[in-house]
């Protein structure tokens, strides 16, 4: 293999998938050689970003990113969610750029629920529009197909279909068995060539800039799974519910600063919550129309608070004596 030319422009390519895809084996065959492990694909054993580079290919240096499997069985949703943006913040921060996605899944596999999950977080972690012009979906297990692909892209269940359409009918069937040598060379050129051809569309690689036009949509998803999970909207919904009965009892000066003391402390909470997000408006909304409908209370007259202060102490002083 020839070295690497440092003059050569790089195209850098992020595997995507869930766990027993076919990410890592097919990053060994884009690189030519076992550098990624495939061997426990039932496990997810890749660290959070693996990178392996380079390949030269047609005056093009392939950078190559193996990535940790979406919605491993061992965690949520939300924490799978979690891990992925975290990563993917990381290795984009750090001054790395994405010329092309390649989202892995299995022929063996049923496109799933569980896969629409994960195409969800994928379109969150990335924003949809950007994601998608730069994705191409790759069919592992090759050698197990009998007919046309496309024939058998033609009778997958309609979500499937609608990914691919996304990604603009960008689909390659992958067979990553080196034993099945003319199909694996003729697979490997195909995906190299749509690489190459995706990469030439004249668009800017992936970068921090673009990833952070969508961080306010990312968190807003987070928050979405976690009020799902926690029961966040239920709790939310009590505490505005007992602020309203306590302020539809007759109140005295001392119980409406009470209880709008208990409006400020939850507003604060949910604020904080909210990140900036926008998903727990209504219930801002909902605290400051309840603080706005309090009705007015005159405070204390001073000189009245005074003479009931000198009353109580000189009752206090007669009792002594």
């Amino acid at each position: 293999m020839a070295s690497a030319n440092k003059t050569q422009p790089k195209i850098k390519i992020l595997l995507l998938g869930k766990v027993g895809a076919g990410k890592s084996a097919t990053g060994n065959s884009l690189s030519g050689r076992v550098h990624f492990d495939s061997s426990n694909c039932l496990t997810n054993e890749t660290i959070s970003v693996s990178k392996h580079s380079e390949k030269d290919v047609d005056g093009y240096t392939l950078v190559i990113y193996d990535t940790q499997g979406l919605m491993d069985s061992d965690l949520t949703e939300l924490t799978s969610a979690e891990e992925m943006m975290e990563n993917m913040r990381k290795l984009i921060r750090s001054s790395e750029e994405i010329s092309v996605f390649l989202l892995v899944y299995n022929i063996a596999a049923k496109f799933s629920q569980e896969d629409q999950k994960c195409v969800s977080i994928l379109e969150t972690t990335f924003g949809k529009e950007d994601f998608y012009k730069r994705c191409i979906i790759v069919i592992t297990k090759g050698d197990h197909l009998d007919e046309d692909f496309k024939k058998w892209l033609y009778k997958q269940e309609k979500h499937f279909e609608q990914l691919i359409n996304k990604c603009n009918g960008r689909a390659v069937l992958m067979c990553n068995k080196i034993s099945c040598k003319e199909k694996y060379e003729e697979t490997r050129q195909t995906l190299i060539a749509e690489i190459l051809k995706l990469n030439k569309s004249s668009m800017a690689s992936y970068n921090l800039q673009v990833f952070m036009k969508y961080e306010k949509d990312r968190l807003g998803f987070l928050l979405d799974l976690e009020m799902e999970k926690s029961g966040l909207k239920e709790r939310y919904e009590k505490e505005i519910k007992d602020i309203q009965t306590q302020a539809s009892c007759t109140q005295t000066y001392t119980t409406r600063e009470k209880i709008m003391q208990e409006i400020a402390v939850l507003r604060n909470n949910i604020k904080i919550k909210d990140n900036g997000t926008g998903k727990l408006k209504v219930y801002l909304d909902r605290l400051d129309a309840l603080e706005r409908n309090l009705p007015s209370v005159r405070p204390p007259d001073p000189v009245y608070v005074t003479q009931n202060v000198r009353k109580k102490d000189e009752e206090s002083t007669c009792r002594v004596l």
